[in-house]
């Protein structure tokens, strides 16, 4: 966004349209994806907390309506963050507003669901200090009669259960972008898809005692669910993708449809005894004995995998077992290398000293004889001596 002709206030940046500054010291980027929405849109920013969000981008998802083009068109020439796209969905839409947008924080909208404020420091906040969070959401209330919107406490099962998912929470981007992002395959049910995936990877949900947002909803009309309009492929596809979940959560998900189905069963008790009406009463009585043979089924599953737990707890305690007996008949291995070696080095080093003392004495042997055959070359010199002098004398006579 530029700044307006008017001054802007400190920290901030000014907006156009007179809508209150943006702050340069958020966290959080906004982004509102629509679809032939421009007859909300430009009353929706009206209602936004501009001063807790750092950049706001709309995210058009190839509206053709004229008068929607049109709005768009003016809020793009008062330098608004106006994103167009040809029709590809909500997901991709959002993957959109990942890659454009750069706050650590993120937090998604239709033309329906605004922050209250605060909202956005407070959950800036806890994600701030808490790194494990990967979001943050809170309850809501309606705009006009302010009936309050309960958002139910973060349990994986009821997120798997729960038909009337809403949506709403501040994002951590890192979080978004290790799962992966919105499945661009699905075409509804997107946004419970992905805080399934946020499950599985191990991030945190917070929520705040504070209200989070305002739902703008006219009198009358359900409060926006991201699973309203959810198809059963989808549905399905989202049950496979996260098989694994829902495994863990197989009671509450039998629960639960045995809930919606005792319900529908007592409303068409309640009306008239029509042929049509008997029929579904008993098909909805049909499927609630099936549920129960499932839970049935699935109680002798629970047992079946307990035994083999159990089977494999003892395997496990054998592995571990044979491990140590392992790691100990290496050890022992390892001490009596260690005294071999020292025994080898031990002998090396008295062969060593061996051979040095016999060295020694074939020294000494050599001198010795060395002594011997002076000795007795001296010895022959004196024998010779007496018969030279004899001769001499007998040789002097002789003459």
């Amino acid at each position: 966004m530029t700044e307006s002709s008017g001054r802007s206030p400190q920290n901030g940046r000014a907006t156009p349209s007179g809508l209150p500054p943006t702050s340069v010291d958020s966290d959080v980027d906004v982004i509102i994806t629509t679809h032939n929405d421009g007859e909300r849109l430009s009353e929706f920013l009206t209602n936004l907390p501009m001063s807790d969000i750092r950049e706001l981008f709309i995210v058009d998802d190839g509206s053709t309506e004229i008068d929607t083009m049109g709005v768009l068109d003016r809020l793009e020439a008062e330098d608004h963050h106006v994103v167009r796209q040809d029709f590809r969905g909500a997901s991709q839409a959002r993957n959109l507003g990942v890659h454009i947008s750069q706050a650590p924080f993120l937090l998604y909208l239709d033309t329906q669901t605004a922050p209250s404020g605060g909202f956005l420091a407070k959950a800036s906040a806890r994600l701030n200090g808490d790194s494990s969070i990967g979001a943050v959401y809170a309850d809501g209330q309606r705009h006009g009669n302010g009936e309050q919107i309960v958002i139910t406490e973060y349990d994986p099962s009821l997120l798997v259960t729960d038909t009337q998912f809403k949506p709403f929470a501040l994002l951590r981007r890192t979080a978004i972008e290790k799962v992966g992002g919105w499945d661009e395959r699905l075409e509804s049910g997107q946004d419970r898809d992905l805080f399934l995936a946020l499950t599985e990877a191990g991030w945190v949900f917070a929520k705040l005692a504070s209200l989070g947002f305002t739902s703008f909803a006219e009198d009358g009309q359900p409060i926006p669910s991201s699973d309203l309009a959810i198809t059963l492929p989808d549905m399905l596809r989202i049950a496979d993708k996260h098989r694994a979940l829902y495994a863990r959560h197989l009671t509450s998900v039998i629960a639960t449809y045995e809930s919606a189905l005792a319900v529908a069963a007592d409303a068409l008790s309640a009306r008239s005894s029509g042929e049509f009406v008997t029929d579904a009463e008993g098909t909805a009585h049909d499927l609630m004995d099936q549920l129960a043979a499932a839970r049935s089924d699935l109680a002798r599953s629970e047992a079946d995998g307990v035994h083999a737990r159990s089977i494999l707890a003892d395997f496990d305690a054998a592995r571990v077992e044979a491990q140590r007996q392992a790691e100990e008949a290496k050890l022992q291995a390892e001490e009596v290398q260690a005294k071999l070696q020292a025994e080898e080095v031990q002998a090396k080093r008295q062969a060593e000293e061996v051979q040095a003392k016999h060295v020694a004495l074939e020294e000494q042997l050599t001198a010795v004889h060395r002594e011997i055959n002076a000795i007795h070359a001296t010895k022959s010199y004196r024998f010779l001596r007496v018969p030279r002098r004899l001769y001499g004398a007998v040789r002097s006579r002789l003459r």
